[in-house]
């Protein structure tokens, strides 16, 4: 099966560099500040990404713990299924945005590479709005690079009934939602 546009299904590398990192000094002296990430090829995937129950209902309790703030993670895997998430600080401690903690962000980097995962999506938590992206998520996504993964969202809108929706964030700015089946 070969991917939209893309061909056979790989990784590609792209950089990236933790600038807020750099702006606290947080990994002061570590030359892993800017490294090489393999990422699955988000965009335009032929199949559905798979995310078990037990992933979604492990964002959605990430979600509610950190409440009234965002909480972020990472789900990674291979072949579109999600085999691990890891759960990322919330450095802005803040309602309205995330900022991952650059080392366990590396943590999970070295972690899934170990494994053979790729990062499939980001995920972070909505307190009071749609699981949809805001205009800091898509700036903050274009900013960093990070366009060939998929953004998940809890809603705790409604905190009953958790919303969780998928997204790609293109170079453009505009937003697509994906399909994803929870197995």
């Amino acid at each position: 099966m070969a991917s939209r546009g893309l061909g056979n299904r790989r990784s590609i590398r792209i950089w990236i560099q933790f600038t807020v990192a750099l702006k606290e000094n947080i990994l002061e002296n570590r030359p892993e500040y800017v490294y090489k990430r393999r990422c699955a090829v988000g965009a335009w995937r032929k199949n559905l990404l798979r995310i078990g129950n037990r992933y979604v209902a492990e964002m959605t309790a990430h979600s509610l713990k950190e409440d009234p703030d965002e909480c972020c993670g990472i789900l990674a895997g291979k072949d579109e299924t999600v085999s691990q998430s890891y759960r990322i600080t919330n450095t802005a401690a803040s309602p309205y945005r995330y900022l991952m903690d650059p080392q366990e962000f590396l943590n999970a980097d070295r972690d899934s590479e170990t494994n053979g995962w790729e990062f499939l999506a980001f995920y972070h938590s909505h307190t009071h709005r749609a699981a949809y992206p805001s205009q800091t998520d898509v700036r903050m996504a274009l900013e960093s690079g990070w366009l060939d993964i998929l953004y998940a969202l809890v809603s705790l809108q409604d905190k009953e009934n958790p919303q969780v929706r998928l997204f790609h964030i293109m170079e453009s700015g505009d937003i697509v939602e994906e399909d994803f089946e929870v197995t």
